[in-house]
């Protein structure tokens, strides 16, 4: 399937924000004085990664474990300024309908092709993962969006974003159900070599950059700190 060139656009105003606002991801790097040193080992490369992570972002003992070595790690953290939040806090901002938080996992998955593959595939169109039966358009926020060309109702919305080499670089799989309370995006990408997916209401779409640009730092900052 031929991949259209990422347009970069100027500046979007999302809440009273705009995308180049992008929160430091690393500040906590910089104040904390406690650190957990990991290891993530990707299963499928076999390859391992040391992680020197603030302890504040784990709210479970076992991640806690100086020189532990996990296959996957969960973090959660605020949309606008990359603060930790704790299972407790979860709780709490969903009692108060406060959506402005999202998760990203450091993991080891198959290549950007075969996550996208496998969201055609959830579109549920009946052409499953045959990708000549998809087409790419312009969509907003600087992504390009996959349409069968059948016209088929699409149970999702899957998005793409290409680097300035015209290569796969994010997958964005969004529930799109009218009337759905909790609509949510999957985001998949590949940083620093480690495989992270993110997960956010899809009310912060318009900000996958912002996020996707926080997670690289934030992970950047853990492999060299």
């Amino acid at each position: 399937m031929q991949l259209k060139t990422l347009v970069l656009l100027p500046a979007i105003v999302v809440a009273g924000t705009t995308l180049a606002d992008t929160p430091d991801a690393c500040h906590l790097f910089q104040t904390e004085t406690e650190f957990v040193t990991q290891t993530l080992h990707m299963q499928m490369e076999d390859t391992r990664h040391v992680l020197k992570i603030p302890t504040i972002y784990f709210e479970d003992r076992f991640d806690r474990v100086e020189g532990g070595e996990h296959n996957a790690q969960l973090f959660r953290v605020m949309v606008e300024d990359f603060t930790p939040v704790t299972r407790r806090q979860t709780g709490e901002l969903r009692k108060e309908g406060n959506r402005a938080y999202y998760n990203f996992v450091l993991h080891d998955l198959i290549d950007l092709d075969g996550i996208l593959g496998i969201a055609v595939e959830s579109m549920a169109t009946g052409d499953g993962r045959v990708m000549d039966a998809y087409e790419t358009q312009p969509s907003d926020f600087g992504l390009d969006i996959l349409l069968p060309k059948s016209g088929v109702q699409t149970h999702r919305d899957v998005f793409i974003a290409v680097d300035r080499s015209n290569s796969l670089s994010a997958v964005i799989n969004c529930s799109n159900g009218v009337g759905e309370i909790n609509s949510r995006c999957n985001h998949d990408l590949r940083t620093d070599e480690i495989d992270v997916r993110i997960n956010y209401p899809r009310e912060y779409l318009p900000r996958w950059n912002d996020l996707q640009s926080s997670v690289s730092d934030f992970i950047s900052c853990a492999l060299n700190h």
